[in-house]
């Protein structure tokens, strides 16, 4: 009895493979013994195609060149080695850029030295500056000698009138034809 008699499978949807080749009603197979065939079902298939989608899909697809997250074969990631590298690169030109900002800074201070100091140098207006600092100071002195002095002798006419007495702008003295009196002092 054959496999598709024993299964109730139609011969037409079965398919024989021998050492990975396909058996067709055509070719000639020479079996020997001990000689192993593969019988499996047929599926329908669909029309195809889906291997082109994935060709066009892949060629759409970027191929990242980001390899900082992969590991190295002791485990550690890219990322961090490539750190450590420039870190210690960094390190090693600390030097250079100290020497080269000692250097800037020279330099500038050379262009410093090498411009010339603008000075003022008149005698006449220095001497006049000096000349009324000295006014200066001596009417100061005057002046507070003066208001010392008039304060030791005692209260002024005016203030000795108006001490304690609250004075409102309407309450001023009058002259006799009624204009304001006007007290200089």
């Amino acid at each position: 009895m054959t496999c598709s008699g024993r299964a109730g499978i139609p011969i037409e949807e079965l398919s024989v493979v021998h050492n990975g080749r396909l058996v067709t009603e055509n070719s000639k197979l020479h079996l020997e013994a001990g000689d192993v065939c593969y019988t499996t079902l047929l599926l329908p298939g669909g029309k195809g195609g889906f291997g082109s989608m994935l060709r066009a899909l892949g060629a759409q697809i970027e191929k990242t060149t980001n390899r900082e997250a992969c590991r190295d074969l002791s485990g550690r990631r890219m990322r961090d080695i490539n750190d450590e590298k420039k870190i210690a690169e960094w390190v090693s030109k600390q030097a250079d850029r100290e020497r080269e900002k000692e250097e800037k800074k020279q330099a500038r201070l050379a262009r410093r030295r090498a411009m010339p100091k603008h000075t003022f140098d008149d005698q006449s207006y220095t001497e006049h500056i000096q000349q009324n600092s000295e006014r200066i100071e001596d009417a100061l002195q005057q002046g507070l000698k003066a208001a010392s002095s008039s304060t030791s002798s005692g209260p002024s006419s005016s203030t000795e009138k108006t001490a304690g007495k609250r004075v409102h702008p309407d309450d001023e003295p009058t002259t006799s034809r009624g204009g304001k009196k006007v007290e200089c002092g």
